[in-house]
């Protein structure tokens, strides 16, 4: 593992952090290059408001949860608030439902369309998802369960060891995994999304509905502490995701069409 990227000095740049730069700046690049075949009605200046309000609130959410979840936070009184300005871990579902909840309300003080904004923003949000999981990566954190033992034997290319377990087991590259998978959908909608002119809204379903089932699915591959909810069976993040894709699935149909179902090119 590396999870110090460059260090010189008393300056150390660890490689998460720098992983969340790089996700940040190609989400950002990815709302400007695709806003005027996905949501031609926001402005470039928008474009930035957007980024600004979707990262402060994402990364103070999933810094948040990470202390208030994961680190069992324990100090007296509002001595957490400060901790959040502190570099340290993070949780990506907390961030996804703070900003989610930032920029719905940002979307209607602006009177914007959600859907508009969703199909433009969640395929940003997993190309940087893809950046961070690599930070993780080569940072030894959110690592996969051993493989079996006859392949321990004789471990596959892609097999992984973890050297902060010092168990010397080979394990499944879970975080490249992801990597891999949220970048195949962003290329998915790439491809085929400006060709075939999807209807307003069909973005944000793809990504909503194949993220989520395929982060639920790769969490029976996670072996570092996953934590409980509600039941030992599923990890908190599973919840979330089965959350995640009723809140979806009863936003679209209650309301969460626009008129004529127009196309968002």
């Amino acid at each position: 593992m590396y999870p110090i990227l460059i260090e010189v000095g008393p300056f150390v740049l660890s490689s998460w952090h720098a992983l969340y730069l790089l996700g940040s700046f190609a989400a950002w690049l990815y709302l400007h290059t695709n806003r005027q075949w996905i949501f031609s009605e926001l402005s470039p200046h928008q474009v930035d408001l957007t980024f600004g309000v979707g990262y402060v609130s994402g990364y103070f959410g999933a810094r948040l949860f990470s202390i208030l979840i994961e680190e069992e936070f324990t100090q007296p009184g509002f001595r957490w608030l400060q901790a959040i300005f502190d570099l340290g871990s993070m949780t990506l579902y907390g961030g996804v439902l703070c900003a989610v909840t930032a920029l719905v309300l940002y979307a209607l003080w602006c009177r914007l369309s959600i859907l508009g904004l969703a199909d433009l923003c969640l395929p940003a949000t997993l190309l940087a998802v893809g950046f961070g999981r690599i930070g993780c990566f080569l940072n030894g954190d959110d690592y996969g369960l051993p493989l079996s033992l006859r392949s321990q034997m004789n471990p596959p290319w892609w097999a992984m060891r973890i050297e902060g377990l010092q168990d010397g087991l080979y394990r499944y590259p879970v975080q490249l995994f992801e990597s891999i998978f949220c970048w195949g959908i962003v290329g998915v909608l790439f491809l085929f999304g400006r060709k075939k002119s999807f209807p307003r809204g069909r973005s944000a379903d793809v990504c909503v509905f194949a993220y989520t089932l395929g982060r639920f699915s790769l969490e029976f591959m996670r072996g570092d502490d996953r934590g409980i909810l509600f039941s030992p069976f599923l990890s908190p993040a599973q919840w979330v995701s089965l959350g995640l894709i009723f809140i979806w699935t009863s936003f679209r149909c209650l309301g969460g069409r626009e008129s004529g179902n127009s196309p968002s090119s």
